[in-house]
């Protein structure tokens, strides 16, 4: 499902114009062009979290050995399966704040409910709360990612 017959990584209803993973990452999941992306990796999110958990746990196990001609070693996937991560989990935590959100909105004039939805804006804006939880994930220097080598794997369509 994630994949083409090519082995690229891929998404249902890809178009022609993609963006790439680095393009991903940076992303504001809150933009028009964020909520575009949104719209089409939302529904793919957790399996694509599934498969680069996977080969987070999987590769460092991996045989050292030369890669193959015009390949590259497993090994060095490891920074693009947590980068895949990374985003799906982005993506994710900003349609949970959203929903979150709206939640404590719908009930903000209901005095029975004062402490609910303190609770539930306390569980977006805390200390521990989602929005720290997408903060915390989030490298502070751009030009590090754009080193990785998983900078041009193209998502999203």
């Amino acid at each position: 499902m994630l994949k083409r017959a090519d082995g690229r990584a891929r998404c249902p209803g890809q178009s022609q114009e993609r963006m790439t993973s680095d393009e991903l990452f940076w992303l504001d999941p809150w933009s028009a062009q964020g909520q575009a992306a949104s719209a089409k990796l939302l529904p793919v999110a957790p399996e694509l979290r599934r498969h680069a958990e996977q080969a987070i746990v999987l590769l460092p196990g991996a045989p050292v050995q030369s890669p193959p001609e015009g390949g590259r070693c497993p090994r060095r996937h490891g920074p693009g399966a947590r980068r895949l991560d990374l985003i799906g989990m982005k993506f994710q935590l900003a349609q949970e704040i959203c929903w979150t959100y709206a939640q404590a909105v719908a009930q903000q004039h209901d005095e029975a409910r004062h402490v609910e939805t303190q609770n539930i804006l306390d569980e977006i804006s805390s200390m521990f709360g989602r929005c720290q939880d997408s903060a915390m994930h989030t490298p502070p220097q751009r030009e590090n990612t754009a080193r990785s080598g998983s900078a041009r794997t193209g998502l999203i369509g």
